[in-house]
């Protein structure tokens, strides 16, 4: 790591200050660039970026901010031109909304030596709405190709200043420049959290603005009404990076929002000249009890009319704690349909959901815990917050945008439940939502954290029966049990494909036929999935001579080292503890035997956090093998990389040490 800083303060030093970062001065050398002077791999660069959020005030609104943003891109090839495709996301709340103005928007091309201009049209811009908190604006630039340049820049209005945005500072591609200014009035202060490993370049300065505002002579007396000026003072926040590299995703690295570079600027208090402070600041059980004595959460975890006759009817012949919370939990899963809004708060009212049968993830999960609550199971609200939305690392009241529900059982255990999805189970939850800790929130208001991790392992059990012909060719069977979240992921995958579209993704372009294929419990997520299939193929075994050669897994093989980076930035997320179990059975052909097998080993990480386990037996004209490979830890630590990546790799070659025959 600490050659990574050495890194780009060297480069911060050395590059890019002779460009001209201003609207519609795009150079002919930043045309002709083909590639990125420091990540010749890069797709696309953000050449120059400058945010500006400066506060403002309406005596008809009051306070809000104005951010104006200007952003210039290159283009390297074809796969960067998703660059060229933006999306704005705008925030409402009742009669609060953010609204956005488009200033310039052009593509620069050469050709013919020339510079060539094709602006950004408004027709080409559109707005779609994401959640009843949220939409979007989306826009995609004209002719854009290899070597384009593209700059823009819009300016948002929100009233949202006690809630602000993250900035991020580090995206997929390189970023020359960035330069932001957070610019808040002196009636609010903010604290400032910082995220990632790219060190933050932050100053700081005072300057004074005036503020317009009307008055009456009421408020006045003698003076009439008019408008009245103010000077206030103004808390610069500048910050300015240059050389930041790629946020580049890495195999099981969960969502990169969890370790992108960025600044969150917290409202601690708000006071106006002579009044009292209005603290913000909370600890973790004031956001849980914020949240909690809102209207549209903990208030609608009290009501229960709605569905108390129908509940009384479902639990009228069960009497087992066990029974009640999943008769509950699915009652409500089959009741209810999630309408893909996520969110902690409900969205119109939890009885208008269920008469409706429709709802956000706050209206389906508050909805289970209230009547789990009212069946006599004692259960819990849990905030968390989805890959996508990072880690809340600190005190916030938007760290959160999902909640599930937590039911305690007699043995003291808790079960985690989510309602929204017809396929989940008690303690099976989306992979999207498996981030670490969530908050539970008890009645009280004080809340504590819990693990999202299913401690039970997700198994996938392979029975693999071959049989080697003469003429090099197999034939055999397959079997396959998946349980936890491997069958979750199976259904998810399959849940409506067909049987073609099954069997032709099984047989991939490993060159097999698949036949007689069936699948049980597809549709039965407290049941295994169980997949059978029967499997020809022509491409399996090498022929040289009198030997044969293969791999004990045949198609099933797996080719490559996840793990390839000899140095790893992130810690390594396999979003549940998983297990691998191979079972297979080869009968060799007649006037063969075996020269050689590869040797058994068993090994495993230190803490046994991985393991693996290859086993191979000879009888006569049979050959069986057992194998097994097992993650006993969804999160693993940065620092245990080199162990991990070992291990993948003796996994993967023991898996490709060819068995030998020879004919006798």
């Amino acid at each position: 790591m600490k050659k990574y800083f050495l890194f780009l303060t060297i480069l911060s030093t050395t590059l890019l200050f002779s460009q001209d970062f201003r609207y519609g001065k795009v150079s002919e050398e930043e045309l002709k660039e083909t590639q990125h002077p420091t990540e010749p791999d890069a797709d696309a660069a953000i050449l120059y970026k400058e945010i500006k959020s400066e506060f403002d005030y309406s005596s008809d609104e009051g306070f809000y901010m104005v951010t104006e943003v200007f952003e210039r891109i290159k283009i390297y090839n074809d796969k960067g031109i998703e660059w060229a495709t933006k999306e704005i996301e705008l925030y409402r709340s009742g009669a609060k909304k953010e609204e956005i103005k488009y200033d310039k928007g052009v593509t620069y091309n050469l050709k013919n030596g020339k510079v060539t201009k094709d602006k950004l049209k408004k027709s080409a811009i559109f707005s779609a709405e994401i959640s009843e908190f949220k939409s979007i604006e989306k826009y995609t630039f004209p002719n854009v190709q290899a070597g384009s340049v593209i700059e823009f820049s819009y300016t948002v209005i929100s009233p949202f200043v006690t809630n602000i945005d993250t900035y991020n500072l580090q995206y997929k591609i390189p970023a020359n420049k960035i330069n932001l200014t957070f610019a808040p009035i002196n009636y609010f202060n903010y604290n400032i959290h910082q995220n990632g490993a790219v060190p933050i370049n932050l100053s700081k300065n005072i300057t004074t603005k005036k503020i317009n505002y009307n008055y009456t002579g009421a408020e006045q007396p003698g003076s009439g009404s008019g408008i009245g000026t103010i000077t206030v003072d103004v808390e610069n926040f500048i910050i300015q990076q240059e050389n930041v590299p790629s946020l580049s995703p890495e195999p099981y690295s969960g969502s990169l929002e969890n370790y992108r570079s960025s600044v969150k600027f917290e409202l601690a208090y708000f006071q106006y000249p002579g009044s009292m402070v209005e603290n913000y600041t909370l600890d973790w059980d004031g956001v849980t009890k914020r949240i909690y004595e809102s209207s549209s959460f903990g208030n609608e975890l009290s009501k229960t009319g709605y569905f108390k006759k129908d509940i009384d009817a479902l639990l009228a012949t069960i009497s087992s704690p066990n029974d009640k919370l999943v008769a509950v939990y699915e009652y409500v899963k089959n009741h209810m349909n999630w309408n893909n809004y996520l969110g902690e708060y409900s969205q119109s009212g939890l009885a208008k959901a269920y008469r409706e049968k429709v709802g956000n993830i706050a209206d389906i999960n508050l909805m289970l815990t209230a009547m789990l609550n009212y069946a006599g199971i004692e259960s819990y609200p849990v905030l968390l917050s989805t890959k996508s939305n990072g880690i809340p690392l600190f005190p916030t009241i938007n760290g959160f945008n999902y909640v599930i529900t937590a039911s305690t059982l007699e043995n003291g255990n808790l079960v985690l439940l989510d309602a929204s999805d017809k396929l989940l189970t008690p303690n099976t939850l989306r992979p999207e939502t498996i981030n670490w800790q969530g908050r539970l929130i008890k009645n009280n208001r004080s809340s504590q954290w819990v693990s999202l991790n299913n401690p039970t392992k997700s198994l996938q059990n392979t029975m693999l029966t071959i049989e080697i012909q003469n003429d090099n060719s197999i034939t055999g069977a397959s079997r396959v049990q998946y349980t936890e979240h491997s069958a979750l992921n199976y259904r998810k995958k399959y849940h409506n494909a067909s049987h073609e579209s099954i069997i032709k993704n099984i047989e991939g372009t490993s060159g097999i036929e698949i036949s007689d294929y069936e699948v049980n419990n597809l549709d039965n997520p407290y049941k295994n999935v169980m997949e059978s299939y029967s499997i020809s193929g022509a491409n399996q075994i090498e022929s040289i001579g009198n030997k044969m050669y293969f791999s004990p897994l045949f198609f099933l093989t797996e080719t490559e080292n996840p793990f390839k980076k000899d140095e790893r930035v992130f810690p390594i997320d396999f979003s549940y503890p998983w297990e691998y179990r191979y079972m297979v059975n080869i009968k060799i052909p007649d006037g063969y035997t075996v020269e050689f097998v590869p040797e058994n080993i068993n090994v495993a990480t230190p803490n046994k956090i991985v393991e693996f386990k290859y086993l191979v037996n000879t009888q006569g004209n049979q050959l069986q093998l057992s194998i097994q490979q097992t993650v006993n830890q969804s999160m693993v630590k940065t620092q245990l990389y080199p162990d991990i990546k070992g291990i993948f790799q003796i996994m993967v070659d023991k898996l490709n040490e060819k068995i030998v025959l020879v004919k006798s």
